[in-house]
């Protein structure tokens, strides 16, 4: 879902079922809860010389989620 304007909020509920399928996809499927984090793309960077899949964030929330594929 691509939020259009800087003052516009996704709303909670989308982000709440956005984080807990990240959760079901993860290595920590089996567990209670998980720690997500959450972040705008343009607060996401690669640092050069960094391992696949490795990046920086400047800006993010943390939301706890129960993974699920529901």
């Amino acid at each position: 879902m691509r939020v259009p304007e800087d003052d516009a909020a996704v709303p909670k509920n989308v982000l709440v079922r956005a984080a807990a399928l990240t959760a079901w996809h993860s290595k920590a499927r089996n567990a209670r809860r998980v720690d997500v984090h959450v972040c705008r793309v343009r607060d996401v960077s690669k640092r050069r010389g960094a391992p696949a899949g490795e990046v920086h964030l400047r800006r993010w929330d943390i939301l706890r989620v129960v993974p699920s594929a529901e």
